[in-house]
């Protein structure tokens, strides 16, 4: 291989890829069904289901903004996922 130095980045940014597409894909399919039986069952009132739903935006929005600042190394992927 004579351009190890790309295919090393290529590889930590699909491994980026494939660990965000499981965290949110698992948080997205296990969150999102039991969300309507919480308000059926008097769990959840529509004013702290909305405040519930913002506040996991912000989360997600949050962690997008903190992104930025980790550190460039594979340790960190790992520690995060």
């Amino acid at each position: 291989m004579e351009n190890t130095f790309a295919n090393q980045h290529y590889r930590l940014l699909l491994s980026g890829f494939l660990s965000l597409a499981v965290v949110m894909g698992v948080g997205r399919f296990s969150y999102t069904p039991i969300f309507p039986y919480m308000e059926l069952d008097q769990l959840l009132t529509p004013f702290s289901a909305g405040l519930l739903a913002t506040f996991n935006y912000i989360g997600y929005f949050l962690g997008a903004l903190g992104a930025r600042y980790v550190p460039r190394s594979e340790k960190w992927l790992y520690i995060g996922a």
